[in-house]
């Protein structure tokens, strides 16, 4: 009769194992398929930011070439230094009223405008934002994506009458495009 019952115990804690392994690989599964999730999630963020660094960094260069070539035809920059880019509406109106501040050939997802601001070039307390009087301001992009999130980029830009030319200076950047640094490691 113990033979009986001692098999009886030991099947009943076989069965206990068994259900332990199993619970086991139920937690390890649903953590395998969170990381999984997590790592899609990050990589769909990472392809979704390249594009938008792209458009940003397309977008600033095609600024930097409008605004040099239009310094004397916009009466030094004052046409485009006056405008209000502060809200979406403000930049919709500007997109009709000034058709060649919308940056072309991008992806039709994206809606870049280009815009000028002026440096902090006038004494202290008189800073007037529509008037440039040094030869330097600055140049950017402000670019939506077709999820409504917004970005900007910017850069001084220098003109020089002398010589009739520009020089873009290094910029922030999204990645470190266009900085320039002494130092090597990462920015």
């Amino acid at each position: 009769m113990t033979s009986i019952f001692r098999n009886r115990a030991q099947r009943g804690m076989a069965m206990v194992v068994v259900l332990s392994m199993v619970v086991l690989l139920t937690v390890l599964v649903s953590f395998a398929i969170t990381i999984s999730n997590q790592d899609r999630g990050q990589a769909s963020k990472q392809i979704s930011n390249a594009g938008i660094d792209a458009a940003l960094e397309s977008s600033l260069q095609y600024s930097r070439g409008l605004f040099a070539a239009n310094y004397l035809t916009s009466n030094h920059w004052s046409n485009y230094l006056s405008l209000d880019y502060s809200s979406p509406s403000s930049i919709s109106s500007l997109e009709t009223a000034y058709p060649e501040l919308v940056v072309p050939g991008l992806p039709s997802n994206f809606s870049c405008v280009a815009y000028a601001r002026d440096d902090m070039d006038e004494p202290l307390g008189m800073n007037d934002a529509g008037v440039d009087n040094n030869l330097r301001i600055f140049v950017g992009a402000l670019c939506t994506t077709p999820e409504g999130k917004t970005a900007e980029i910017s850069a001084p830009l220098e003109y020089n009458p002398t010589a009739t030319t520009y020089s873009s200076q290094g910029s922030g950047g999204t990645q470190g495009i266009n900085n320039y640094a002494r130092q090597q490691g990462y920015r």
